[in-house]
């Protein structure tokens, strides 16, 4: 999903330049040179996100948080070819700043489902940004990478989607709920076995059963 995420919005942290470097006083787009030599220092910031801890909350909230606002700030002064690219970033932006929000910069817990009706829209309008920076500034052609099609926006959040993988590999609804409900984000994250045990544990789930499954 953090793959995902970041490619959908990977190339407005081209513009972050202009927040970084200080915005224009006077209003307005900026000239195509003061857009690139700005946006230039910051190139590999469109990687930035794809390197994002998920199971770090403080580290999403910061992350997203000051991506918002300094995507906020360049608004009103990028070049008006992609204007309109922009805004349409920076709404998915916000909207996925807000869901975060609401699920405490838990990516376990959050629900973009409203984005399964806008990948279309949100990867048009990179594509545009990305194809200006390229034509206009010489940036390189970078390899978008795939997407993490593992997760299915419209499905519901992680954990959600996490209860369906585990279904289908043979645990009952119930024992799946308890899992998905009781692990930790931060559990997902590492090879704690003794952590993952203790979830089967609670959940009454016994080696005998775990070897079921396994056979």
């Amino acid at each position: 999903m953090i793959r995902r995420l970041a490619r959908l919005v990977a190339p407005t942290a081209l513009v972050l330049a202009l927040a970084a470097c200080g915005g224009d006083d006077a209003g307005g787009a900026l000239s195509t040179d003061e857009w690139c030599e700005r946006a230039e220092n910051i190139n590999s910031l469109s990687d930035d996100l794809d390197a994002i801890d998920p199971f770090d909350p403080e580290g999403i909230e910061v992350a997203y948080s000051r991506f918002r606002e300094a995507v906020d700030e360049v608004r009103a002064v990028a070049p008006d070819e992609i204007s309109d690219d922009i805004e349409t970033l920076y709404a998915g932006v916000a909207d996925i700043d807000d869901a975060l929000a609401d699920a405490d910069y838990s990516f376990l817990d959050v629900d973009l489902s409203f984005m399964s009706g806008r990948e279309g829209a949100m990867d048009t309008a990179s594509e545009r940004v990305r194809n200006y920076n390229v034509r206009e500034c010489g940036f390189d052609e970078r390899d978008a990478g795939g997407t993490d099609d593992a997760f299915d926006f419209g499905a519901g959040s992680a954990r959600d989607q996490l209860v369906d993988e585990l279904v289908a590999s043979g645990f009952t609804e119930t024992e799946a709920r308890c899992i998905a409900a009781d692990i930790a984000i931060e559990t997902l994250g590492t090879d704690d076995q003794a952590a993952i045990f203790e979830v089967f544990d609670t959940c009454d789930i016994s080696l005998e059963r775990l070897g079921e499954l396994g056979g």
